[in-house]
């Protein structure tokens, strides 16, 4: 995750990122709604 945290932004720069929960807890917990990446 680090790695894709320094990696995308300098690839794709002005972009956002979300990755969809991966595990049901989570998704439960967050209603299912993606967390973005900034």
């Amino acid at each position: 995750m680090k790695q894709l945290r320094e990696a995308l932004p300098e690839s794709f720069p002005g972009s956002q990122f979300a990755f969809l929960p991966a595990d049901i807890s989570s998704q439960i917990l967050n209603f299912g709604a993606p967390a973005p990446w900034t």
